[in-house]
């Protein structure tokens, strides 16, 4: 399964085929274009947004057609490098999305107004994905370069909840949680990396912490691993980074993992025990909806 994670850039397939002189807002009407007339029919607007949820088979009764399946798990979307005529930092908006061989429709992976713009630099080129909203099978369009892995024989995996059940999340200690799996073990999956220790998005009246991301596939076969990690800032002492900007020293990290056996539905749960405050993981699992593919 390691050889198969790798860095790609997928170029759009179809019935149209563009060329270097024409500017991306070209190639993304023609795109537009050849969709609305060839498979808006059958798969609905270009604009739609994939209806089928996560965790549909984790409770109550399974469909026939529901299985495990061959998914495709994307765990970073990065820029590595610029056009002329743009300079770093980049502000970046707008969406990011795949369409998949489920329904077609577009699966968010990304998606920020300019109002709320995300500020890459050479550093940090990585984009805060918010999604998939359920797991993506393969299918037909992608126009980016990300790093991703097949997964054959998998469940989709919902963390669906994050929840500090004893001690507190203090605002000197800022968060990482990520998961990975037992046939990628070197490749994380970041569902919340907090930047800012005031940031940590912990909600005040029920202690749960809020996922940037939250859905993830798992081999069937194989073992789901949840590592949360908490770093605290001492605040007080500064140095200079090699760019001239000011970083606060931080304390060494503590950290704590919980492994996942995947089932076919039904829920887990597990602790992670960080020393001054212990966090449950609940994953919810479910088959994969299989009824719309071609």
């Amino acid at each position: 399964m390691e050889e198969k994670l790798r860095q790609v850039k997928l170029e759009m397939k179809g019935k149209y085929s563009y060329t270097d002189e024409l500017d991306e807002e070209e190639q993304m009407r023609r795109y537009h274009t050849s969709w609305d007339s060839s498979l808006s029919p059958h798969y609905g607007p270009f604009q739609r947004t994939t209806s089928v949820p996560a965790m549909r088979y984790t409770h109550g009764p399974i469909a026939r057609y529901a299985r495990c399946d061959r998914t495709l798990q994307i765990f970073s979307i990065e820029v590595v490098r610029i056009k002329k005529g743009l300079e770093w930092p980049l502000h970046v908006y707008g969406l990011v999305a795949v369409r998949d061989s489920v329904d077609h429709n577009r699966n968010l992976l990304f998606h920020r107004t300019r109002d709320d713009c995300q500020i890459l630099t050479q550093k940090d080129s990585f984009l805060e994905l918010t999604g998939p909203s359920r797991a993506i099978m393969l299918g037909w369009y992608s126009k980016f370069k990300f790093t991703y892995a097949v997964l054959n024989g998998a469940v989709e995996a919902t963390i669906c909840r994050v929840k500090v059940v004893r001690g507190s999340w203090t605002k000197e200690n800022r968060g990482r949680i990520v998961c990975r799996t037992s046939g990628i073990g070197h490749e994380d999956f970041v569902l919340l990396a907090s930047q800012d220790a005031e940031t940590m998005p912990i909600g005040s009246d029920d202690d749960v912490i809020k996922l940037s991301r939250r859905v993830v596939t798992v081999e069937l076969s194989g073992q789901l691993t949840v590592c949360v990690a908490a770093t605290q800032a001492a605040g007080k002492t500064s140095t200079r980074e090699d760019d001239g900007g000011i970083a606060q020293n931080e304390a060494p990290s503590t950290m704590d993992e919980v492994r996942f056996r995947p089932q076919k539905s039904g829920e887990s749960c597990a602790i992670c025990e960080l020393g001054f405050c212990a966090v449950e993981i609940t994953v919810a699992w479910s088959l994969l909806n299989c009824d719309n593919i071609e």
